[in-house]
């Protein structure tokens, strides 16, 4: 962290370390994802558990069609958390005379936005197959929380080193995007393809499902 704060500015490493420990590591993936997988929750099974998606889906509109409307808004408000708490960050940064990587911030924006899309694919798909809401946004947060410890445990515990790569926190590192800058595309798509995979299933599973 920043150890003299009332110097006139602080080291780009140091509050680039002091973010991504004591807030972009777990606060703040914790309470996004707490919120987007509510709202994913309510695309379908919140929709189901009120019973009022039976008048929706008597509408004009395809099933799949109707399930993409309510879970795009999902995708566009991640992406607009992400945006608005990284030039927050730039902001007070500047007020406080805080150096910090502009290319970092960047790339860790870009791949936060892949990331809770990521979150978001699978809560969609959990609220294809749940018909609860509270347990399709505990179940999600839940797995959010699990990666983050057992990804913690495998840089603890030398048996289980090597089985880093089914935590998906391993591909959201705010500590090295920050630092570096540089944006590490295989990461980015295999967030990506995460995403696309739970809302082709959750569309597939939501289009045979019986209401």
């Amino acid at each position: 962290t920043c150890r003299d704060w009332s110097s006139d500015v602080c080291s780009s490493d140091q509050i680039e370390v002091f973010l991504s420990t004591e807030y972009l590591s777990a606060f703040f993936v914790i309470i996004i994802s707490f919120y987007l997988s509510a709202s994913a929750a309510s695309a379908i099974a919140g929709n189901i558990e009120k019973k009022n998606i039976d008048f929706d889906l008597s509408q004009p509109i395809s099933r799949t069609a109707y399930a993409l409307s309510q879970i795009s808004v999902t995708y566009f408000y991640s992406a607009l958390l992400v945006i608005g708490n990284t030039l927050l960050i730039w902001l007070l940064c500047h007020a406080y005379k805080v150096e910090i990587n502009n290319s970092g911030l960047i790339a860790f924006a870009i791949t936060a936005i892949a990331f809770f899309w990521a979150i978001i694919g699978i809560s969609f798909f959990l609220s294809s197959i749940l018909k609860n809401k509270l347990a399709v946004t505990l179940a999600t947060v839940a797995f959010t929380l699990a990666s983050y410890v057992f990804l913690s445990l495998t840089n603890i515990i030398d048996k289980i080193k090597d089985l880093k790569f089914l935590s998906i926190y391993q591909l959201y590192t705010p500590d090295k995007l920050l630092g570096s800058g540089e944006i590490i595309w295989k990461d980015i798509t295999i967030l990506l393809f995460i995403s696309a995979v739970g809302l082709l299933a959750a569309l597939e599973i939501f289009n045979k499902k019986d209401l």
